[in-house]
């Protein structure tokens, strides 16, 4: 498998992540409404919005996977709580590794921030798929940077069903403030 992430694409954190982040895990909180889940967010980024939306909606486990050692730094402290009882785990490098987590062990993944700094469509999508469970979700927030750049949308659904991802998605177009993103969902097949 090759590097899943790279730095090298890495984007400064905006007055808009917030936002984006609340308005992701008010989408996927509908997913974690009706029993815990056990979730990973790719890219937590510089606000940790999503994170704290996430864990609000009570998930069995939380994984977040950030590149930046800054970013880490602060998360760590800020969700030291939730770190120290075992709901919630960080890791991140600065090397391209898997994620530390077992297989079919995921019902849920999205990435708001994590996208621009994918290297390899396949590579990232079959650790994707080793991740989740049968019937578990992938869920991108597209913008217009990044590998896929303008129309990613489209390019990252056609990714997702190249790698096996069934019944994948593009939702609504969302605007925060000056960013645009849309929803890319794919399932796990059964």
């Amino acid at each position: 498998m090759g590097a899943l992430f790279s730095t090298r694409h890495t984007l400064h954190s905006d007055g808009a992540d917030a936002a984006r982040g609340e308005d992701l895990a008010f989408y996927l909180q509908l997913d974690l409404d009706h029993e815990p889940k056990d979730v990973v967010e790719l890219g937590v980024g510089a606000s940790g919005a999503a994170l704290r939306a996430v864990l609000a909606a009570k998930p069995k486990s939380l994984h977040a996977r950030e590149l930046s050692e800054k970013n880490r730094k602060r998360l760590e402290k800020e969700f030291a709580k939730e770190v120290e009882s075992g709901v919630m785990t960080i890791s991140g490098s600065t090397t391209p590794r898997p994620l530390p987590l077992d297989d079919a062990s995921v019902d849920i993944i999205y990435g708001l921030h994590g996208l621009h700094c994918m290297e390899s469509f396949a590579d990232i999508h079959a650790e994707m798929r080793r991740l989740l469970r049968p019937g578990g979700r992938l869920v991108w927030a597209c913008g217009s940077y990044g590998p896929a750049g303008e129309g990613g949308s489209r390019v990252l659904a056609g990714a997702m069903r190249a790698a096996g991802f069934v019944d994948v998605k593009i939702d609504v177009t969302r605007l925060q403030g000056a960013a645009r993103w849309t929803p890319v969902v794919g399932v796990k097949a059964r």
